[in-house]
């Protein structure tokens, strides 16, 4: 079913994620805008939190608001202030651009209300452009504070693997002094020499540094784990260790102990970058389904391997040997290739069927905008009561006859019920004309999936394996793809047996007969039956749709 609209969401943001910092910052916004919504009457239908930055556009959960947004369902945000809606000029055009076009209709802060008048959304443009360049401003004096610091020897943040750092004081935040690590400052060292005097490949050395006990420091949030070959290749590539400080382009003089001279260094560079032989180019699909099949015994990848040279299966990936080894048997690629066949084979549609689906979804949208068109009356007659009570209301307040309590007791209700009545009055039509274009794509897929499965190359089928199946699950050799919404609902289509002519396939139940069959209708004969439970997935379909509304 599709989400419901939202009148209001509470949008609420800290710069960080770390535990550690800001951590009542989310908390004490969502108090007090609780405690705000109380006070001015709005009634608060989803909270969404977040730790991430404003400075660059991107923040997940603020896209999806922006997504809800667009499609019409949010209708007001409410945050703690401007600044924690964006402190970009991307995100805060977007939301200025929302209340022009009308998608949104107010932006509420502990500050202010801004709407889609000219003169809220120049002073949005004002205030998000304030914001921005205090975060550029930030930005500016923290490059110039860590400047400052490289010029002296030092470094921001945590020192490479080899090296620690130490405070000049106790309780003195900053920038600390640089000094060899007593455990690991040998053990890199030695890594390196073992580069150097060629007795050791790159991954030899770093597997004898391992083996060793060459360990990343441990910190709050992350354990001393070995380090992996790739760090390793970093770790040879930093010129921290011969005494330089890279930053920005910029090379400062370190004031920490080097681990090399700046000619070792080079040549560490040399041996790690030497030229190797041109490998030869595999072909792009040298295994066609790599990556897409799952175990059905283990739920593990299953990851193919040439046998002779021609023959291809595809075998479970737990082979480690300190895990449990699975033992499922590995089918062919001959065999998954005609395992989608088959299920192609049976989505497969004939024309016929085509059709008449179409006409019956035609007829449905028909008997649906009639609906919809009466709806839309009594919705107007009744928001039309609803103003004029509200009126009535507000007079009676100015006469005196109703206290200011019971003023703000019942006014509240009216003015939601208000907006509910005109948000139904836009055009609930619009959307009638997607169900046609949804289900008709559906259609589509399943009339050609099995002839563009046999006669497209192997991207093609590829792409069309991962359009249409959403689990390829292998257990025993035998593949049983699991389709996704709704090609699923193809493998329930009404067949027309082989050898049926022409005339007797024209004699299908026409559409208004199987669509008026009742909860506790009997069926004339087989064929209504298989074409009511066809149109019992369609109507299905049209209900689960994201883009269709309920009509159930």
């Amino acid at each position: 079913m599709p989400e419901p609209t939202r009148r209001c969401v509470l949008y609420v943001r800290k710069s960080t994620d770390r535990e550690d910092k800001q951590i009542l910052s989310i908390p004490a916004q969502v108090k007090e805008l609780r405690e705000f919504a109380v006070r001015v009457g709005l009634k608060i239908d989803a909270e969404l939190e977040e730790a991430h930055s404003a400075r660059e556009p991107g923040r997940p959960v603020f896209s999806k608001l922006l997504g809800d947004v667009a499609a019409g369902r949010v209708e007001r945000v409410l945050a703690w202030k401007l600044d924690r809606l964006a402190r970009n000029p991307i995100d805060g055009g977007a939301l200025i651009h929302f209340l022009g076009k009308g998608n949104l209709k107010e932006i509420v802060t502990l500050e202010g209300t801004y709407t889609g008048s000219g003169d809220s959304k120049f002073m949005l443009s004002v205030l998000f452009g304030a914001a921005t360049k205090m975060t550029d401003d930030l930005v500016m004096g923290v490059r110039r504070g860590n400047k400052a610091v490289h010029e002296k020897g030092r470094i921001t943040g945590s020192p490479p693997v080899g090296y620690m750092k130490v405070r000049d004081r106790h309780g003195y935040r900053g920038a600390g002094m640089v000094v060899p690590d007593p455990e690991r400052f040998p053990l890199v060292k030695r890594a390196f020499h073992d580069v150097l005097s060629g007795t050791f490949t790159m991954s030899g050395a770093w597997r004898r540094a391992v083996a060793a006990g060459l360990t990343r420091r441990e910190t709050a949030n992350r354990p001393a784990t070995p380090i992996g070959i790739n760090h390793f290749y970093k770790l040879l590539e930093n010129p921290f260790f011969c005494g330089r400080i890279v930053r920005c382009g910029e090379v400062f003089p370190g004031e920490h102990e080097p681990m090399l001279t700046p000619g070792e260094f080079e040549r560490v560079q040399a041996i790690a970058h030497k030229p190797t032989a041109p490998r030869a180019k595999k072909p792009e699909l040298a295994f066609l389904w790599r990556g897409l099949l799952r175990c059905g015994h283990c739920g593990r990848g299953l990851t193919a391997e040439r046998i002779k040279g021609r023959f291809v299966y595809y075998r479970c990936s737990r082979k480690r040997q300190d895990r449990k080894v699975c033992r499922a048997p590995a089918p062919s690629e001959v065999q998954v290739t005609g395992a989608i066949e088959d299920v192609f084979g049976r989505v497969t549609l004939p024309r016929p069927i085509v059709d008449w689906t179409l006409r019956a979804v035609d007829l449905h949208i028909e008997r649906e905008r009639a609906r919809l068109g009466r709806d839309r009356r009594r919705r107007e007659a009744e928001l039309a009561v609803t103003e004029r009570t509200l009126n009535d209301l507000t007079d009676m307040r100015l006469a005196g006859d109703l206290t200011d309590v019971e003023y703000r007791a019942r006014r509240p209700a009216l003015l939601v019920r208000v907006e509910e009545l005109r948000r139904d009055l836009d055009d609930p039509t619009a959307c009638l004309e997607d169900w046609r274009t949804f289900i008709a794509g559906m259609l589509q897929w399943g009339e050609v999936a099995l002839a563009a499965f046999r006669d497209g190359s192997d991207d093609e089928k590829r792409r069309l394996v991962v359009e249409g199946c959403v689990n390829l699950p292998v257990r025993d050799r035998i593949l049983k793809p699991e389709l996704r919404f709704p090609y699923q609902a193809l493998l329930e289509a009404p067949k027309i047996p082989e050898g049926r002519t022409q005339r007797g396939v024209n004699r299908l139940p026409a559409p208004a007969a199987v669509v008026n069959l009742r909860k506790n209708a009997r069926p004339r004969d087989a064929r209504v039956r298989a074409f009511s439970q066809w149109w019992a997935s369609i109507r299905d379909i049209l209900t689960r749709a994201p883009t269709i509304p309920d009509t159930s």
